[in-house]
């Protein structure tokens, strides 16, 4: 009965997340923004070009956490509560989107309301949460 009861809550959860975008150009971030000035939604920076580490201290790394510029770990609990836009700055067309937005490492997420910045840094598991208090 337990494991039906969390099925259910895990399909309720995955129906009721938002859908992630993916900025193909700077006008799509500039289009993101502008269709959801009145709510809240979520910039995630990432750079899917970077080239995987391999080796031990990698293997080692990724037991304890990710140090991967492409890493989308958080991506899907941020989709939860507000709509995301992917941004791969690796991408020629994205690139300087880091510059536009002060953005220094990826993953990084900025997160606006109503247009306004309420919160920016590099994901983690409360992220979602922190937004969703913000």
């Amino acid at each position: 009965m337990k494991l039906r009861i969390l099925l259910l809550a895990a399909i309720l959860a995955i129906a009721v997340a938002y859908p992630i975008h993916t900025a193909e150009t700077e006008g799509d971030i500039k289009a993101f923004r502008a269709r959801h000035i009145q709510d809240t939604s979520v910039l995630y920076f990432v750079n899917l070009s970077a080239e995987k580490q391999t080796g031990f201290w990698s293997s080692l790394f990724s037991l304890f956490g990710s140090t991967s510029e492409s890493d989308e770990t958080y991506l899907p609990d941020i989709a939860e509560s507000s709509p995301v836009l992917k941004i791969d700055v690796g991408q020629e067309a994205l690139e300087n989107s880091t510059n536009s937005y002060g953005v220094d490492s990826v993953p990084f997420v900025i997160a606006f309301h109503h247009g306004e910045e309420i919160l920016r840094g590099t994901p983690s598991s409360s992220t979602g949460d922190n937004i969703d208090k913000a």
